[in-house]
């Protein structure tokens, strides 16, 4: 796995990690703790313009 995309990936599981504690309680709260992380991760690579591939 090339740097770039291990340091993305340990990113995006923290945060999601984190979130799935915040929303623990919540019907679906793992899930929208995945889909939340998974979306500032995409984010923040548009915006930066930062490609995993290439």
């Amino acid at each position: 796995m090339p740097h770039a995309l291990s340091v993305v990936w340990r990113y995006e599981r923290t945060l999601a990690d984190y979130l799935r504690r915040r929303f623990a309680r919540r019907p679906e709260g793992t899930l929208r703790a995945d889909v939340i992380a998974a979306s500032v991760v995409a984010a923040l690579a548009r915006d930066t313009e930062f490609h995993i591939y290439g």
